[in-house]
């Protein structure tokens, strides 16, 4: 069955290949365009052997790169974890894209930045706080190793809000993922169409801050201050496009 919609994707104007599809993003972005979404049982992207009869099969025009360890608290135990998925995955995921000449977009954060003024642009020098960022910065990297790479820098949210408190004295472009898939959605559209675009993307909605962004769907959300988690976390992680 498998083999048989990779065939049926070989035959439109375009075939994407999506990691992490069954992930927050990726499975908003599945609904609004047609991707070869792997599980990850099949596209074990620390695995350079299963990335590779995966991919091949597949040969994709276009690999966009959403998985990802994300639990940034989780990140400072399981540091190896972390690095093997963000930094070492998307090496392996950029070594197959060159293999077979595939554009690769690779899904960044925000949190690549320390936070210390905010209205970042995507030409200012990032410096990541805590280990998760550091490794989505490790990907980055290895992203710009090859030629035909497009960053997207964006952050985004499960709704409802899960948590009972949010962060008040902090500020960011993050959205709901509802709200920013389909801006993501748009660059991807874009670079399928063969639109000129910069190499790094931020993409994200107005500032607020975290504690604003959550009471817009759950009202009763208690504020926290950032002093009070034990994570370094950046003050103000608001982008610029």
């Amino acid at each position: 069955l498998r083999i048989q919609w990779v065939h049926r994707l070989r035959g439109g104007t375009a075939m994407i290949l999506l990691t992490g599809g069954s992930g927050l993003l990726g499975t908003e972005l599945r609904k609004r365009r047609e991707y070869f979404a792997p599980a990850s049982c099949d596209l074990d992207v620390t695995s350079p052997n299963g990335i590779m009869e995966t991919v091949m099969t597949a040969m994709p025009r276009y690999i966009v790169h959403c998985a990802a360890y994300t639990n940034v608290g989780k990140a400072e135990k399981e540091w190896e974890q972390c690095y093997r998925v963000n930094a070492i995955g998307t090496q392996n995921m950029v070594s197959i894209a060159k293999a077979i000449d595939a554009e690769f977009v690779y899904l960044s954060t925000d949190y690549v930045f320390d936070g210390q003024r905010g209205g970042y642009e995507p030409s200012d020098i990032p410096h990541p706080l805590n280990w998760y960022a550091t490794t989505k910065l490790l990907g980055e990297v290895y992203a710009q190793t090859y030629k035909r790479y497009r960053i997207i820098r964006t952050s985004f949210k499960p709704s409802p809000w899960k948590h009972l408190k949010a962060v008040e004295d902090m500020w960011t472009s993050a959205d709901y993922v509802d709200v920013i898939a389909p801006l993501i959605d748009r660059v991807i559209g874009g670079i399928v169409a063969g639109t000129e675009l910069q190499r790094i993307i931020h993409v994200g909605t107005a500032r607020k801050t975290i504690l604003d962004l959550a009471r817009r769907r759950t009202p009763n959300v208690e504020p926290i201050t950032r002093a009070e988690i034990s994570v370094r976390l950046p003050w103000d992680t608001s982008l610029k496009d």
